[in-house]
């Protein structure tokens, strides 16, 4: 789990399943390193978490939101986007991803970053949240949860809707916004 904070998503996985949480803020990951002793609780920032590659059977949680490009395999990611490609690279064939994430992953007017993770991974799927869903946290954006499942290399694409990889404009009291097509 990237930016597993006090482990909400641990505490409530069945019994014998194995957690990996990186948590960046000391408190926070100090607190999941109390509550879940069994699992690898790492302190540090995800950028640079040596994670398993190709390994993992899951990755969830909920990713960090900043105006912030961070460089991942020669290409310059927003935050939540770094997070989503890094993710998907320790997934194994099958696994699968499912994460909150700024509405901007599928929201983009360029597909860029969609064109990425299609190329590992199926979109399954994604629930698009109420705007004030984060209010008592203190942020009123709109967030997705988005389902991937990875590939296994060479095999072909299944996605559940193939227009998520694409936007198109939905106006909204006389202005366009660009919507993902999965939504529209």
């Amino acid at each position: 789990e990237p930016g597993c904070g006090i482990g909400h998503f641990m505490g409530g996985a069945p019994a014998g399943v194995g957690f990996i949480g990186v948590e960046l803020d000391w408190m926070s990951g100090r607190i999941a390193r109390a509550l879940y002793p069994a699992h690898d609780i790492r302190l540090q920032n995800f950028r640079d978490t040596s994670l398993p590659q190709g390994r993992l059977d899951a990755v969830l949680g909920n990713v960090p939101f900043a105006d912030v490009k961070l460089a991942y395999q020669g290409d310059r990611l927003a935050l939540h986007d770094y997070f989503l490609a890094k993710s998907l690279d320790a997934l194994k064939p099958g696994g699968v991803m499912a994460v909150v994430t700024s509405h901007y992953t599928l929201d983009k007017q360029h597909p860029e970053v969609r064109a990425r993770l299609a190329e590992q991974a199926d979109f399954l799927g994604a629930i698009r949240l109420p705007s004030d869903a984060f209010t008592r946290q203190g942020t009123s954006v709109v967030t997705d949860i988005v389902f991937l499942r990875k590939r296994a290399p060479g095999e072909a694409p299944h996605h559940a809707d193939p227009v998520w990889l694409e936007t198109a404009p939905l106006a909204i009291e006389g202005v366009d916004v660009p919507i993902n097509g999965y939504f529209l």
